[in-house]
């Protein structure tokens, strides 16, 4: 928090919200979190790893945890493997 009792995204923990199969998921979740107005990201590879199975965490702020795990509750289901 800054003075003056204003909220400062800065001074704010970054903490996991989730890990996913691949960094194209993660990217997918954090557009959906951004259209919400949730700070996030990720730090998915790129490349080869981009649609291959990889450990791709996806990161919110802390104030925005409890918010963001309502919305990854509510996501549609996606198209089983084939």
């Amino acid at each position: 928090m800054s003075g003056g009792g204003e909220h400062d995204e800065r001074d704010e923990a970054v903490v996991l919200l989730t890990s996913l199969a691949s960094a194209f998921e993660a990217e997918v979740v954090v557009a959906l979190l951004r259209s919400n107005d949730i700070t996030a990201t990720t730090s998915g590879g790129k490349g080869y790893a981009y649609f291959h199975r990889a450990d791709c965490p996806v990161f919110v702020l802390e104030n925005d945890l409890d918010r963001a795990r309502e919305i990854l509750a509510t996501r549609p289901e996606p198209f089983p493997e084939s």
